[in-house]
């Protein structure tokens, strides 16, 4: 999630953290930075990137060493042997699908690389009509007929089918500022109700008016005219302290927000009515990419380097997890507390049981070979969804190796 869910834009310097004993034997170090617990993260000046992002298409090529047991990969066609099982690919396979969610197990979306969005009924995926080319990077919603999407450009959103058919909306808000359009990537949205959306990533002026200096987080509103509006969510960067580069959302229940992001920075909105986020330091360089709890005092968050950050009181102190791989995450979710899964590069799974997180198996055909992974989702332990470059890979009864 390179730190776009793309190859340039994921590379970054690595930092080293902690030692710890990987599954199979293998021994998994990496080292973080320290830092001091309660300041705000400093001014992060990072090279400009091209507001349509780097398309997967033009990634490096690919590992052609095919399945190995580090890595967790098995060349077989029987499910029953792995954790998670190939399922059909319904577009081309240079596509990469950045992001999954759904409202239930029949109503599942995939997004990704040359406007492909994707629409599972339980068993497969089928393409829906964009008529855009831009990439999508996240998917999110509150049920079936509140689906969102968020693309190079701007939000979109979905009443999901209605009458067979999917309509898209672009969501630009009242205060859209056509002139700074491409100004700073939205990576990340979420919302806790239909009427509480937000939406984050790096510096932008795109919905803001010629005399704001922008933000990073924006939460969609009403104008005077009961029309929509994006409004600016205040943090650090508003007293000029620190640049947040949002790469993850996370929306409690109760309204209380997560998100994550480059060098390890990490915010926290506890009121949603205020729109005040507050930096709350993980003690880690390395970018960190994927953001989920079981409630909003269990939150993981994963990132480079196999680094794992929990959250486990209300406090909201992040601590230290061993990992059993040094491969970038890009992704976690999970079934509760002791079912989290989490992906990234080299097709790796992860799996927290409640104790320990291990390395999972994935089932590809002979000749296949494992790619980076960039989202995850599911109903239940039984039907967890996984997609990445050109892949999508599914767990159900049948295909659990491990009980």
């Amino acid at each position: 999630m390179s730190a776009s869910r793309g190859s340039a834009i994921r590379r970054a310097v690595w930092s080293s953290l902690a030692c710890a004993a990987a599954a199979l034997g293998v021994l998994a170090c990496a080292t973080d930075e320290d830092a001091n617990p309660t300041a705000p993260p400093p001014t992060q000046q990072l090279p400009p990137e091209l507001d349509g992002g780097v398309d997967h298409d033009a990634a490096e090529p690919k590992d052609d060493a095919g399945c190995s047991d580090a890595s967790g990969c098995v060349s077989t066609t029987d499910c029953s042997t792995v954790d998670f099982c190939a399922t059909t690919f319904p577009v081309a396979r240079s596509i990469t699908l950045n992001a999954i969610w759904g409202s239930a197990k029949d109503d599942v979306w995939a997004v990704g690389s040359r406007g492909t969005v994707l629409h599972g009924d339980g068993t497969t995926f089928t393409p829906v009509p964009t008529n855009t080319a831009e990439i999508f990077f996240a998917v999110w919603g509150t049920g079936r007929d509140d689906v969102w999407f968020l693309n190079s450009t701007n939000p979109v959103h979905s009443h999901g089918f209605v009458g067979g058919t999917v309509t898209f909306e672009d969501v630009k808000g009242s205060s859209w500022n056509q002139d700074e359009s491409t100004s700073g990537r939205m990576w990340a949205g979420c919302s806790s109700g239909p009427d509480r959306v937000w939406i984050a990533g790096e510096r932008t002026v795109r919905f803001a008016d010629y005399y704001s200096n922008g933000g990073s987080f924006w939460r969609l509103g009403t104008d005077e005219d009961a029309g929509a509006v994006w409004t600016r969510g205040e943090s650090c960067e508003t007293t000029s302290q620190c640049e947040p580069l949002v790469r993850a959302l996370w929306c409690t229940t109760n309204g209380t927000v997560w998100a994550v992001g480059r060098k390890g920075q990490s915010f926290f909105l506890e009121d949603p009515e205020a729109g005040v986020w507050t930096y709350r330091n993980p003690n880690t360089g390395n970018d960190l990419e994927g953001v989920w709890g079981s409630s909003a005092s269990d939150v993981w968050a994963v990132g480079q380097n196999g680094t794992i950050r929990h959250v486990a009181d209300t406090a909201g102190s992040w601590v230290a997890t061993p990992s059993p791989t040094t491969s970038h995450l890009h992704a976690v979710w999970g079934s509760g507390p002791n079912d989290v899964w989490a992906v990234g590069d080299d097709g790796t799974v992860i799996h927290y049981d409640g104790k320990e997180w291990r390395l999972a198996t994935i089932g590809l055909p002979p000749g296949d070979v494992p790619t980076r992974l960039f989202g995850v989702w599911g109903t239940g332990p039984d039907d967890v969804w996984i997609v990445g470059d050109g892949l999508i890979l599914h767990r159900t009864a049948a295909s659990r190796r491990n009980p």
